[in-house]
């Protein structure tokens, strides 16, 4: 998903900012020509994944106009896909300041707020960028997902309700919304936005792990297996299949083959604190009390905080 979404916002930056400067409000000077030059430089590397390269020509385009809002922005862009999220914030932030009517900005702070798990901040932003783009389904959809991991799904829900409500095709917002559903035990409710996502977009593997899960939930064991199954065969690096196939192994007290799969969702992922849990539970019914603390004291650094109990 993020490899679709940073080109498309590599793009709206430079749309915005291109229309920005030929509306006729501004007549910049040669120097700010330039600025914009190194500017469409740096979104052109970003979208082909050379963050470095972006982030050495949004350094030419600030040197050049130190006020070029978007040059920041695109700077923190990049900075946000190498995983640095505080320069990313910091540069997010001076572009707010310079121009605090971007709501694509306000979103990517956002955006890495929640990377930060600043879940509140985050929806600070997502606020103020719905308050000036009331039309944006991502903006709905991302503060969702942040009131979702707050543990706070009727809200969660409210959001992706009003995405839906703009775009009833919007995939993404069914699926998030089964996954709050589900949180608040409404199974079959569940079932039927995971499905309703799946037709929307029978090639997204994360899709058919989600209505596993449910299916896992409803004890309906072959039929999540089967959706595990599906969700590794197009993508086969997506963790959270792996554990989920665990689970179900795990039931039927095949402790040998749970293991194996929790092993391999680690491997794929290893700060996934779920699995390293749900390993450590195996190993206690199997009685080797050393793995089991390993794995149990693993995932409670890595703040599943069941773990720590």
């Amino acid at each position: 998903m993020k490899g679709l979404l940073i080109p498309l916002l590599a793009i709206c930056l430079l749309a915005c900012t291109t229309s920005m400067y030929s509306s006729g409000e501004k007549d910049p000077a040669k120097e700010r020509n330039t600025a914009m030059a190194y500017f469409k430089s740096g979104n052109a590397y970003m979208a082909k994944g050379q963050n470095d390269r972006a982030i050495e020509e949004f350094n030419k385009s600030i040197s050049l106009n130190p006020s070029f809002a978007m040059a920041y922005s695109g700077r923190g862009l990049a900075y946000s896909l190498k995983k640095q999220y505080d320069r990313a914030i910091e540069d997010y932030s001076k572009a707010i300041a310079l121009d605090p009517y971007f709501p694509e900005t306000f979103k990517m702070r956002g955006d890495a707020y929640t990377e930060k798990k600043l879940y509140a901040k985050a929806v600070e932003d997502y606020d103020k960028a719905i308050s000036m783009a009331p039309k944006d389904i991502w903006a709905y959809w991302k503060r969702g997902v942040c009131y979702e991991i707050k543990g706070q799904p009727d809200r969660a829900i409210e959001d992706f309700n009003s995405a839906i409500l703009i775009n009833p095709n919007f995939a993404w917002a069914y699926s998030s919304r089964g996954i709050a559903y589900g949180k608040k035990g409404q199974h079959e409710k569940s079932l039927e936005d995971h499905t309703k996502a799946i037709s929307l977009n029978p090639e997204f593997a994360g899709f058919y792990s989600n209505r596993g899960s449910t299916y896992t939930q409803l004890g309906q064991y072959e039929k999540s297996l089967a959706d595990y199954q599906k969700a590794i065969s197009l993508d086969p690096n997506l963790p959270w299949a792996y554990r989920g196939i665990g689970i179900i192994y795990q039931q039927k007290g095949q402790f040998d083959g749970a293991i194996e799969q929790y092993t391999k969702a680690i491997s794929l992922d290893p700060n996934f604190a779920e699995a390293y849990f749900s390993r450590g539970l195996i190993y206690q019914i199997k009685g080797d009390k050393r793995k089991a603390q390993i794995d149990l004291n693993t995932a409670c650094v890595l703040g599943f905080k069941v773990a720590c109990k």
